[in-house]
């Protein structure tokens, strides 16, 4: 009998891509098993995105699109990179089947990169769920711990990889809470619905080893990124942006060759390329030289 395993994702038009990869990267590790897949999109989702995710995948996945309002979010802070799609897991408790008991939450900007069957069978010691912290904001941006109001000694989390017990979730009023949270301390939100979540939480979760989740800030520990399952490209630049520059990147490409999105292109510009090349620091002068032997195009 095949183990059979809850996802559960979040996107938007934008980023159906992005998931689909990630996704793909999953199931080609995962053979073996079978998947019942939720995705939550916006209400106005595409119905030739949701088809081309759907012609991804053939074998061993049930999936199922979710179309969510967003009024329960409307108010919610959005900037940056992130869309109201980001939200989405805050409400998993009334969205998903009652009758689940655990799902995998895996954000779209993820590559799987191993067998996770390990993470899927973790016991969470009566914790509402199991996730990795984020070292990055507990060692250099620690201002935010004392926005969200953590108590001493708990752990900020990163929420790209959540396991959850949607029962003892639902019973502790998480995602709710959260949202509470979102809409009368906006100006305590960093990291949108992240900083909400770890309010709600406030330590009380499984932490998770960190190559369950590996983050981007970590990736000059080699040793641990070639040994990490799930590789998180967190930050604003990702794989498929020109000038993402992440060791693992091409794992990316390698799973959306598997999907409908075969014709995807990376766009670049002269700029991008100059970029690259000299680092983010790109001075004046070089811009300038750049210009003289014609191959500058940007303002």
């Amino acid at each position: 009998m095949k183990r059979s395993y809850n996802i559960v994702t979040a996107c938007d038009d934008n980023f159906a891509q992005h998931t689909t990869v990630m996704l793909a990267s999953l199931f080609s590790h995962h053979q073996e098993c079978s998947f019942q897949v939720f995705i939550l999109v916006p209400s106005d989702f595409l119905e030739e995105t949701a088809a081309k995710i759907t012609a991804s995948f053939t074998t061993n996945v049930r999936l199922k699109i979710i179309r969510v309002s967003d009024d329960a979010i409307s108010e919610l802070k959005v900037d940056g990179h992130v869309t109201k799609a980001a939200y989405f897991r805050l409400r998993i408790d009334e969205l998903l089947p009652a009758a689940l008991q655990r799902v995998l939450y895996l954000d779209p900007d993820i590559i799987v990169t191993g067998d996770v069957t390990e993470l899927f069978e973790t016991d969470l010691l009566d914790f509402p769920f199991g996730a990795v912290p984020d070292l990055f904001i507990e060692v250099y941006r620690r201002e935010i711990l004392s926005k969200v109001e953590l108590s001493e000694g708990a752990h900020y989390f990163n929420s790209g990889v959540l396991l959850i017990d949607l029962p003892r979730w639902r019973s502790l009023n998480i995602g709710a809470r959260a949202i509470t949270y979102c809409r009368s301390n906006r100006d305590a939100i960093t990291f949108w619905d992240q900083c909400a979540l770890n309010h709600a939480a406030n330590g009380q979760f499984y932490v998770l080893d960190q190559k369950w989740n590996f983050q981007a800030y970590s990736v000059f520990q080699t040793e641990r990124l070639h040994s990490a399952k799930i590789v998180h490209f967190t930050g604003e630049l990702k794989p498929w942006h020109f000038l993402c520059t992440h060791p693992l990147k091409h794992l990316y490409f390698e799973s959306l060759r598997t999907t409908a999105w075969t014709d995807f292109k990376v766009h670049w510009t002269h700029r991008d390329l100059i970029k690259r090349i000299l680092g983010p620091t790109m001075s004046r002068a070089a811009v300038a030289a750049a210009r003289r032997i014609r191959i500058w195009s940007g303002p």
